[in-house]
């Protein structure tokens, strides 16, 4: 929740269990600069996010551990499409800037979901289609099918074929449930 409120959204508990989000307009990304604490999940999601909505240079800080958990699927992604990025030798502050460009996304199917899971919520945000190809067998097909159907039900439309690629189509607008 930290994560996205630094980007702009605004939180409000409803309770112990529950909170509304008003999301993020792209155009007033308010944090240049955001912690991700201990979570690989938000770090590896909001990376790809970041990168679709905007190119203020953005800042990914972490605690603990968190700074030595791999990011080189998105270093490989940022060098191919010339996104400017750095790091201390591959590790948290990971400071980008620039724009994601739709294309053609190459990744291995036994790395992390969350790198996938991270391209499948930014995707369709930008101006074009997308693919993300899988080059080995998918091992979290369970997280995929789970991003798969939050994105469905927030009204995003992304064809899965056979857990080897998946197409997005750009233009997409997040809606409300």
């Amino acid at each position: 929740l930290e994560g996205i409120q630094s980007l702009g959204a605004r939180i409000k508990r409803i309770s112990d269990s529950m909170v509304h989000i008003k999301g993020i307009d792209k155009d007033k990304i308010i944090a240049d600069t955001i912690n991700c604490r201990e979570s690989g999940s938000t770090l590896r999601f909001l990376i790809p996010i970041t990168a679709a909505l905007t190119d203020i240079p953005i800042t990914f800080i972490g605690e603990g551990r968190l700074g030595e958990r791999p990011l080189t699927p998105y270093y490989e992604i940022f060098q191919k499409q010339g996104l400017s990025y750095s790091t201390d030798d591959g590790r948290l502050p990971l400071k980008i800037k620039g724009f994601l460009k739709p294309g053609t996304f190459t990744l291995k199917g036994n790395i992390s979901s969350q790198f996938i899971t991270g391209l499948l919520f930014a995707l369709p945000l930008l101006n074009a289609d997308s693919d993300i190809i899988i080059t080995t067998e998918l091992e979290s097909k369970g997280y995929i099918d789970l991003t798969l159907d939050i994105l469905k039900n927030f009204g995003i439309d992304i064809e899965n074929k056979e857990y080897k690629s998946f197409h997005i189509k750009g233009n997409q607008t997040y809606s409300n449930i």
